[in-house]
């Protein structure tokens, strides 16, 4: 999910927090963190509140959205945010303190809306806290510039975007997605922010290479799918990229009928067929209310009956022939050819036959392919070939089934690319939701938990899989009755200190909940139970003795433990990357 040229907001919130959220509930580390102000997921809401005047001007409806369960609060000044607040709405055309943006005519617009506030807090057990808090429409996009069209395409209202996802280095604890609101009003013609693109379905009227009379009346018909976000109204049309010699049909034609997305609908051109006899080609594209052309190549190829006058002679010419793939993982291409000379005839291989000259013509492959544009004059023709290289889909990997990870237990469920499921932080003892999207290998989503909210993407490497929480916390596992990859859980290579070896090296094997493996000379064993904040190793050591040991698992990360063995003596470890904790004993 090419935004440009919007007509609509897209807008995002960014939510910023002193706090860092976790897929689940943290422990308090001590009573001043305890009373530490939680993070705002108030969001700003922002729609077109009444049509231009003099296609100069807009009314602006900003609500700021507070936390679940609380009214929302209109801000139509400064004052309105609280004490001290402050509304600033700015644009191309300057910065204002108002609702009533005014906009340059046939311009667009950057749009940026902030509000800052003060908010009193009530963390449970603590003083009442204000906060200072700043809520901005102004985060890009999927690194585009939030924008809002020029003003005559604000008349009618638009789809609105869901907020997108919270940038690096600001709050991970997201708010409730708020959805603007709808307009019932028909959306403006123009296509705005939603993307604008069709697809061929077939030719309703005279298929390619039909025989026509001369000088004969045509209506040709193409029948298309609107396969983009933006309503096709009045202000689309079809207009012709190129004819042959000897060929005039219209150079654009009305869309007269709405094509909601998704919807098919039929593209008609009135014509007259040419009087001399030939072989004749003409094309069209799509074009939007901006003057954007999109779409494929919308052709007619008519033949006229009768003795053409052949007026070339020796080997003919061609200017050019390409092919341009539509997108980077598609396997449509767009095949394109300039003028030909001195030809009688021009055709395209694979079953196209005769086409008219400069043209072009929408391809998609299921196989690597060569196309082959011939020119003849009499009895002398020349070639140009182009290779299409198909693009073989991305085997999807499957993650679903039951798992265990390294701070609890989850279930996954998978639709195509489309993963849900749920999950239990054991550490906290809350339940929360997963949904994502596969890609190759990799899993990339969200996690929603108590209240919280945050990203994630796991890497799947047969029966396990790695990767992290918001971007720096470790989570990984198994499927259930497999081991955890190393450096996941207690799984993987420690140096301990233990017994006064300090460079003890000790390797472990996690399946599930539990564990084995080897230290410094000696074997232990144990199963894994989780607390507020760790998880603990229990079970026992031996070396020809035996005795208990307790190693207690730091944090989501896990690149330490503290620990003891025979309860009253220290057992530590750390990964490589990592210092030994301090204090050893636990």
């Amino acid at each position: 999910m090419s935004r440009s040229g919007s007509t609509f907001l897209i807008l995002s919130a960014l939510l910023l927090s002193a706090c860092a959220g976790l897929p689940g509930q943290a422990p308090a580390a001590s009573p001043s963190a305890a009373c530490a102000v939680p993070a705002s997921s108030a969001t700003l809401q922002v729609d077109p509140l009444a049509s231009p005047t003099g296609a100069q001007e807009v009314d602006l409806a900003i609500r700021l959205i507070p936390a679940t369960g609380q009214a929302a609060r209109v801000i139509a000044r400064g004052s309105d945010a609280g004490t001290n607040g402050v509304l600033a709405i700015e644009t191309q055309s300057g910065a204002f303190g108002t609702n009533k943006v005014k906009l340059l005519p046939n311009t667009t617009h950057r749009l940026s809306v902030t509000v800052e506030y003060d908010e009193t807090v009530n963390v449970p057990n603590c003083p009442p806290q204000t906060a200072r808090r700043k809520v901005s429409t102004s985060a890009d996009v999927n690194g585009l510039p939030l924008v809002i069209a020029q003003s005559q395409s604000l008349a009618g209202a638009a789809t609105p975007v869901a907020p997108a996802a919270t940038a690096a280095g600001d709050s991970p604890v997201a708010g409730p997605t708020v959805a603007a609101s709808v307009p019932t009003a028909v959306p403006p013609p123009a296509s705005g922010g939603c993307v604008d693109t069709a697809s061929f379905i077939a030719d309703v009227t005279i298929p390619d290479d039909s025989e026509v009379a001369a000088n004969s009346a045509l209506n040709k018909v193409w029948r298309v799918r609107n396969a983009g976000a933006c309503a096709w109204t009045g202000g689309y049309s079809v207009v012709r990229t190129n004819a042959s010699a000897g060929f005039n049909p219209p150079a654009t034609a009305a869309i007269l009928s709405v094509v909601n997305p998704g919807d098919s609908g039929d593209v008609a051109v009135a014509m007259t067929a040419p009087g001399t006899p030939g072989l004749y080609q003409a094309a069209y594209r799509m074009k939007g209310p901006d003057g954007t052309l999109f779409g494929p190549a919308l052709t007619i190829s008519i033949k006229v009956p009768g003795t053409a006058t052949t007026s070339c002679s020796g080997t003919p010419t061609i200017a050019s022939f390409t092919a341009d793939r539509l997108s980077p993982t598609s396997n449509m291409f767009m095949l394109r050819w300039g003028a030909v000379t001195n030809a009688d005839r021009v055709e395209l291989d694979n079953g196209i036959g005769g086409v008219a000259s400069p043209g072009e013509r929408s391809i998609t492959i299921s196989s690597n392919k060569t196309y082959r544009l011939t020119a003849k004059c009499g009895a002398n023709s020349v070639s140009r070939e182009v290779s299409l290289v198909y693009n073989a889909p991305v085997a999807i990997v499957s993650f679903a089934g039951s798992w265990v990870h390294n701070f609890g237990t989850m279930t996954l469920s998978q639709s195509g690319t489309t993963v849900t499921g749920s999950y239990v932080n054991a550490m906290s003892g809350a339940s929360g939701t997963i949904n994502g999207t596969v890609s190759g290998n990799t899993l990339s989503g969200n996690w929603s938990i108590s209240g919280g909210s945050g990203t994630l993407q796991w890497t799947i490497n047969g029966n396990a899989i790695d990767g992290n929480w918001n971007g720096s916390n470790q989570w990984c596992g198994a499927r259930s009755g497999n081991a955890f990859p190393a450096g996941c859980g207690f799984a993987g290579s420690w140096v301990a200190s233990v017994a006064g070896n300090s460079a003890c090296a000790m390797n472990l094997t996690q399946n599930g909940t539990s564990v084995s493996g080897s230290y410094c000379n000696g074997t232990l064993s144990g199963s894994v139970t989780y607390a507020s904040g760790y998880a603990l190793l229990s079970g026992t050591w031996q070396t020809g003795a035996s005795g208990t040991l307790k190693l207690y698992l730091l944090g989501y990360n896990g690149d330490q433990f503290q620990g003891n063995w025979n309860t009253s003596n220290a057992w530590c470890g750390r990964r490589s990357s990592a210092s030994l904790p301090s204090p050893c004993l636990r």
